[in-house]
Parts: structure tokens; C-alpha cells; sequence
């Protein structure tokens, strides 16, 4: 599911069990500088997802949004869904969406 433990960018300061929409999700909280980025993992199944995949996670498509000061990015990786939200700047966030996806 997850394989980035954190570096020193991005380190990881903890998890928990969340929620994603009507669903539970593995909750990812990392640390960047005075900043933090909360990535949720869910099971994509049965959501809508957007039809505007607007950039990509490494080899993944995947939509970028902003909403009330936080950047979003979410993407599919087989049955799993991501969801990585931010005040952070984009190329930041994607910095880090692009260390979670590596293997």
C-alpha cells in the first residue's frame, strides 16, 4: 500500500485510520518544513472520479485542484485511490505524491 516511509524532505510524522468521503482511509500525515501534507488512501471503487486528468504521479494520471488554500492531487493505482492534500506549493506536493508512488 504505502512504501515511502518518509526522508528528510518529507518526513513522516505519523497515521490513522480516516475517512474519504463515505469510506475508511488509511490517513498519511508528513511533515515539510512549517507545513504538512495529509495522504489518504481508499478503496477507489464506486467513487466518481474527476474526468479531467489534468497532470501525473510518476506514470499515473491524475487531478490537481485547489480548494480553500490547500492543493489537491488524486490518483489511481490499481484498486486503491489517493488523495494528497496541502497548503504547500504544487511542485512541492508533487515532489512528494511522486516519492509515494516510487517502488
Amino acid at each position: 500500500m504505502l512504501s515511502f516511509g518518509g526522508d528528510d524532505e518529507f518526513p513522516l510524522e505519523g497515521g490513522a485510520v480516516g475517512l474519504f468521503v463515505d469510506r475508511k482511509a488509511a490517513t498519511f500525515l508528513f511533515k515539510h518544513r512549517l507545513h504538512t501534507a495529509s495522504l489518504f488512501v481508499f478503496r477507489s471503487e464506486g467513487l466518481g472520479w474527476p474526468l479531467r486528468n489534468d497532470t501525473s504521479v510518476g506514470a499515473l494520471p491524475a487531478s490537481s485542484s485547489t480548494s480553500r488554500g490547500f492543493n489537491v492531487l488524486l490518483w489511481r493505482d490499481g484498486d486503491l485511490g489517493y488523495d494528497l492534500v496541502s497548503d504547500v506549493d504544487r511542485s512541492e506536493l508533487a515532489r512528494l505524491a511522486a516519492k509515494v508512488v516510487a517502488r
